[in-house]
């Protein structure tokens, strides 16, 4: 049985291999191998040709943000200039500074379309995973998309987007409760703030009570010193540690209520396994 897997598996890598070495091939000869470049803004696919088509609208959008990128205007006004009238993502969902900024970093804006930028594999339970491949590995899809900016357009936007002004700095202190207190008003997460960039003035804010670039705002909350916040948590943590007894009041109490927890996670881990048993008993 184990020498029957074994086969199985060299089979498929071998078989993944030659797959690889053809779409590879395929892509030095200017044709994508793999998708068909519907999701670029900017272009619709052509099945004739095989090639990726400029769609005049969303071309003069493109050059736009382009344009406010390089006369200093930040992600974030021109993610609201771009919602502010109207204008339809890709998917028709409102932008996002992160989407414009995707669109401006894309090197298909400047005719450039490589295969073999990431690597797809298959994990238990159905999931995929990505990795980036060494630029070295990637190979240049000549033809697929038409610029809509030139390379120098495009290079100095890359600038642009280096400027300490769009790279804003993680902040010098650590927020020790990011991701692990949430609003008591709306439920949002709360997330760190440093009022005129110093490390003295931490807060903690509802993320809901600032509007965003797609979002008004939501919530009410006021800030939450965050060496105050800190100290109570910290407190009833040692507390807790000091005495065990807590955490078993806790246990007893969600064990009698109902109300557990943790038996959801032992749900999933236990649907992980088998999943890993069923992947196992197919190589």
């Amino acid at each position: 049985m184990h020498i029957v897997g074994y086969v199985g598996l060299k089979e498929r890598q071998a078989i993944v291999e030659r797959t690889t070495r053809g779409k590879r091939s395929w892509a030095g000869r200017g044709v994508m191998p793999v998708g068909t470049g519907r999701g670029l803004y900017g272009y619709c696919y052509d099945k004739a040709t095989k090639k990726r088509v400029v769609v005049d609208v969303e071309a003069a959008v493109v050059r736009s943000v382009f344009s406010k990128c390089l006369e200093g205007e930040s992600l974030w006004s021109i993610t609201c200039w771009l919602n502010e009238n109207d204008v339809p993502s890709k998917s028709g969902a409102k932008w996002h500074p992160l989407t414009v900024k995707r669109l401006l970093t894309n090197l298909g804006y400047c005719g450039l379309t490589f295969y073999g930028k990431e690597r797809s594999r298959q994990l238990p339970g159905g999931k995929r995973e990505r990795s980036f491949q060494d630029k070295d590995s990637w190979v240049l899809v000549e033809g697929f998309t038409p610029a809509i900016v030139s390379q120098g357009v495009f290079d100095a936007t890359q600038a642009r987007l280096a400027e300490p002004s769009l790279r804003p700095g993680r902040a010098a202190q650590p927020y020790l409760l990011r991701r692990h207190v949430f609003c008591g008003h709306c439920g949002s997460p709360l997330v760190g703030s440093m009022q005129q960039g110093k490390a003295q003035y931490r807060y903690y804010r509802c993320r809901a009570a600032w509007a965003t670039a797609s979002e008004p705002q939501r919530c009410g909350a006021h800030y939450i010193r965050a060496d105050a916040l800190e100290t109570v948590v910290w407190s009833v943590v040692n507390r807790v540690l000091e005495d065990p007894g807590v955490v078993l009041a806790e246990l007893h109490r969600q064990r009698e209520s109902g109300d557990n927890p943790i038996e959801g996670d032992f749900k999933r881990l236990r649907g992980e396994i088998s999943n890993c048993k069923t992947s196992r008993a197919g190589w």
